[in-house]
């Protein structure tokens, strides 16, 4: 956890890990109107921003000079020193800030964008340091008084812009507008979200793809607004004001729901090879506990890791190195995690533990032995959970290569267990039987 200083506590609201350096991310935060069961952003005095150069251990932190009034999208960089970030000001115009000495100064860009009455910006995204696609609203163009997506793309590191033609990109249907904020990149993948939004019906709709950087788009129905891409095939679409978290393994041409745990999702990510799903879940957003989830077969069943922070914008760039932001909170200042997992990395890469592991007693009165086999001495996590996924028991211990470790969960109620065992490097789960 790292407290960055900043002038007021604010929630994250956009982390982005860069894609060609890991240990370099840009966020933004902003103050929110906030109850048990509802975050609301509110338009800041300035928009503060932190980056980290070093993935994650030490934050620096400050704010966007002339920023008043700004509903912050996202923020996206390129490398340590240039970034941008987009919003809409308090007369609803489209704004885009850049730096390029590290945060040290902030200047107004691209003012020459956006400036159609239904233009509004979405999302910024760069694919590395020169290709860079900004996405927003359907709006009419010089050429074409019919209102299409307007995406624009840069190949020289946002010096010039140049927008997509209508004919690249699906007409948007009556009532279609873009979901701000909601995208996800990987390599030369874009995916945006789309909301349906009438006198009596506001849903999200449809997601667009492109494989080729931004030049050519398509649709599909999704009904999701937060989506997240692990590899061209394999995402994850959610939507945490209605409980809808889904999976694909064809690149978003279909979905398939999964069962939604217990609570408020605060967050839901997919982990990079494995393809699991982590969440964090809380009965609100004020008080918690937020206890934080893993499923191993996309959403069909689920399994508490642990419980603590309020962790938000997820995001795993590999299995071995995740990042997340704190919500807004009264009781503590803003916060920002880095997860690297050891030795608990071992239950979300989808590894094997490289070891054996052997029960004392199967069933048992929940008074048990685990003796272990392994090639080296080793950090170890060992998560005891019940048939409905709760967390009944975890504990860390340095283990030899040949040692017997004792547990006694002789408290809880008779029925099917799971223990599992986890190294950095993989994990092993033992189903047994509690007797009364």
């Amino acid at each position: 956890v790292s407290r960055p200083t900043v002038e007021d506590t604010v929630g994250i609201n956009s982390l982005t890990a860069l894609k060609n350096n890991h240990s370099i991310v840009w966020a933004t935060g902003s103050k929110y109107l906030v109850d048990s069961f509802y975050f609301g952003s509110v338009m800041n005095e300035n928009i503060q921003f932190f980056k980290t150069e070093d993935a994650g251990d030490t934050w620096v932190s400050g704010h966007i000079e002339n920023s008043p009034n700004i509903f912050v999208n996202n923020i996206c960089g390129t490398n340590a020193q240039k970034a941008w970030v987009n919003g809409i000001n308090g007369d609803y115009l489209s704004v885009f800030f850049n730096t390029t000495d590290g945060g040290s100064t902030w200047h107004p860009t691209m003012t020459d964008m956006y400036v159609k009455p239904s233009s509004y910006v979405n999302a910024m995204v760069f694919l590395d340091s020169l290709v860079g696609v900004v996405i927003g609203d359907p709006a009419i163009s010089t050429i074409s008084s019919n209102p299409f997506f307007e995406i624009y793309r840069t190949s020289d590191g946002g010096n010039s812009w140049t927008r997509i033609d209508s004919s690249n990109i699906p007409t948007p249907l009556p009532d279609e507008y873009g979901s701000a904020t909601y995208y996800s990149t990987l390599n030369d993948d874009i995916w945006f979200t789309t909301v349906l939004i009438t006198a009596t019906e506001y849903r999200d709709y449809r997601t667009f793809h492109s494989s080729d950087g931004g030049l050519h788009w398509t649709a599909t129905e999704t009904d999701a607004s937060d989506i997240s891409f692990v590899d061209p095939l394999n995402g994850l679409a959610l939507d945490v004001y209605i409980s809808i978290i889904r999976t694909t393994v064809d690149g978003g041409a279909t979905w398939k729901d999964a069962t939604i745990p217990p609570g408020i999702i605060m967050s839901c990510v997919m982990i990079p090879t494995s393809n699991y799903l982590m969440a964090v879940t809380s009965d609100n957003f004020l008080y918690g506990p937020f206890k934080t989830l893993l499923s191993k077969d996309r959403g069909e069943t689920w399994i508490e890791l642990g419980s603590g922070d309020e962790a938000g914008f997820l995001q795993f760039p590999t299995a071995s190195l995740g990042y997340a932001g704190g919500l807004q909170r009264i009781d503590r200042p803003t916060e920002l995690y880095k997860y690297n997992g050891a030795p608990l990395l071992g239950v979300l890469n989808g590894q094997q533990f490289d070891g054996k592991i052997e029960l004392s007693n199967n069933p048992n009165n929940g008074l048990f032995s685990v003796k272990i086999s392994q090639a080296t001495n080793k950090n170890l996590t060992f998560l005891i959970n019940d048939s409905n996924g709760n967390l009944i028991h975890k504990s860390d211990a340095y283990v030899r290569n040949e040692e017997t470790k004792h547990f006694d969960i002789s408290t809880a109620l008779s029925g099917t267990y799971f223990l599992t065992v986890s190294s950095a490097e993989g994990s092993k789960t033992i189903k047994f039987i509690k007797l009364p």
